[in-house]
């Protein structure tokens, strides 16, 4: 139907003053933005120099809560502190071992056909590996891990090759040997299974000299003196296995607790001696004189729950008796927010006034945060369990929005957009995945019979404690070490009153 002159006139005058109302209210918002930029006395030093605030020259109110219980019964501690144990069918998948024998990887993954379907997705994760079943004539049966499906194209040629021979066992030779395909092909089935190790990728990165970095967010050199961290932070120590912090005893002494703590920056954070794992560390001993506690700072600048899976093996070489998981920051910041309506990222107008349309729903965050962080610290609880380590997840401390005020909300959301790579990230956008993680690892928890310690639920306000979303000023470090001592308190009280195993 031909329109009539009078309404393709008035529609193109609605259509301009669209236009002209949608300029100025980004112009609008945008001059505000720089406003609030020049003025707000929290984002001056971050803009200038690119530091956060010192909170001792900028006052906060304290919180309002303070509280640490409540605390997990001792018996229910006490079962599973003691009794780790893991499934004996899953367990015949093996532990991540940088040890391993060729033999050794090849018999792991003759058993991963006969493993059950939840017990293939995890074995699959915690050896860091991406598996594709597929039909003799190609066709996809299943996919183990998020990046199977990504690496399917390059898997057709090999395909193709082994099935002319139907080889057991047929190893693409074209690529490095820590990368290398593997493709198991079972007769009874029918069935090709593709093997290709993820992530160590990164192992091929040329890096300065000078570079801290073994592998950039995953693993810094060793033994490395006076150095920076992964944050910036000056006067750092590396020791034998490239963690913060002295040199780890090997073979662990007899009668020594050695508790390591599992993370990225926020874990590893603080000046010199002033990290949470050596804040806990002083606590338990006050608390347990008698004991030879050790707790090791494992913590990475930059470094996601994948990356913590790659590093089993360096973990379980250090032979702890408890491993303290405080994960998820970098999974929501570098792997989730960029998952989440990227049209919003050039409008200040829509970040500032109308966020809910950058806000995903709580389906798909569940659906992110069950895909990547929850899964992996669920398949860091099974390797553990199979060698008897007990493990205890923390929840994420993040400001609180609706405990902000104004100069602090503003200040909060300028260094969300600006400092994690995220232009669409918002403190309540942060907020609402931090949050809805903190659900899935309590019921994970509760699931898998791991401790839960409520870092987060005791850590309130904004400024007094936390220097941005997610790290913390020096009391904020020494307060999450309280949490956590106050929760292992009773923990190891009972374990060690336990009778030592046979």
């Amino acid at each position: 139907m031909k329109m009539s002159p009078k309404v393709l006139s008035w529609s193109l005058i609605v259509v301009l003053w669209l236009v002209v109302l949608g300029t100025a209210a980004e112009v609008f918002a945008t001059w505000r933005l720089r406003t609030i930029e020049r003025t707000n006395p929290y984002i001056g030093p971050l803009r200038a120099e690119g530091r956060v605030p010192s909170n001792e020259h900028v006052p906060s109110p304290p919180p309002k809560a303070d509280v640490l219980g409540p605390h997990a019964p001792v018996s229910w501690v006490t079962d599973v502190i003691a009794n780790p144990s893991g499934s004996d069918s899953f367990c015949r998948c093996g532990t991540p071992s940088d040890t391993a024998t060729e033999a050794e990887v090849e018999r792991r993954r003759e058993v991963f056909p006969s493993l059950s379907e939840p017990d293939r997705l995890d074995c699959a994760t915690i050896h860091s590996e991406a598996v594709i079943q597929l039909t003799e004539s190609g066709t996809i049966r299943a996919l183990y891990n998020l990046d199977a499906a990504a690496l399917l194209p390059r898997y057709r040629k090999l395909l193709a090759n082994a099935a002319k021979t139907r080889a057991t066992h047929y190893e693409s030779a074209e690529e490095a040997p820590n990368s290398r395909t593997y493709m198991l092909y079972v007769p009874a089935e029918h069935s090709f299974y593709v093997f290709c190790k993820l992530f160590r990728q990164r192992l091929t990165q040329t890096l300065s000299p000078n570079s801290p970095w073994e592998i950039p967010f995953l693993k810094y050199k060793k033994n490395l003196s006076d150095t920076y961290s992964g944050m910036g932070e000056a006067h750092n120590q590396t020791n034998n296995f490239g963690f913060r912090g002295p040199d780890v005893v090997l073979p662990k002494p007899k009668g020594r607790f050695r508790i390591i703590c599992v993370g990225g920056s926020t874990t590893e954070e603080g000046y010199k001696d002033g990290t949470y794992p050596k804040f806990l560390e002083g606590r338990l001993r006050n608390r347990f004189p008698e004991r030879d506690i050790e707790v090791v700072n494992c913590g990475v600048s930059g470094k996601t729950t994948t990356g913590s899976v790659t590093l089993l093996p360096d973990y379980f070489a250090l032979e702890p008796d408890l491993i303290i998981v405080y994960e998820g920051v970098n999974d929501i910041c570098q792997e989730l927010s960029h998952w989440f309506v990227e049209f919003v990222n050039g409008s200040n107008f829509i970040r500032q006034y109308m966020p809910g349309l950058s806000f995903p729903s709580t389906k798909k965050i569940d659906t992110c945060l069950d895909q990547l962080p929850i899964r992996n610290i669920h398949g860091i609880r099974r390797a553990a369990a199979c060698r008897g380590i007990p493990v205890a997840v923390c929840s994420l401390a993040f400001p609180d929005p609706a405990a902000l005020t104004e100069q602090e909300r503003q200040y909060f959301d300028y260094n969300a957009r600006t400092c994690w790579g995220a232009p669409n990230l918002t403190i309540n956008l942060y907020a609402r995945m931090a949050g809805r993680l903190n659900m899935r690892i309590r019921a994970l928890c509760e699931r898998d019979k791991m401790l839960y310690i409520p870092v987060h639920e005791n850590i309130g306000g904004g400024l007094y404690y936390m220097s941005d979303i997610c790290h913390m000023y020096a009391r904020g470090v020494e307060r999450k070490a309280d949490i956590i001592a106050s929760h292992l308190n009773d923990c190891l009280a009972a374990l060690f009153a336990l009778p030592p195993a046979p």
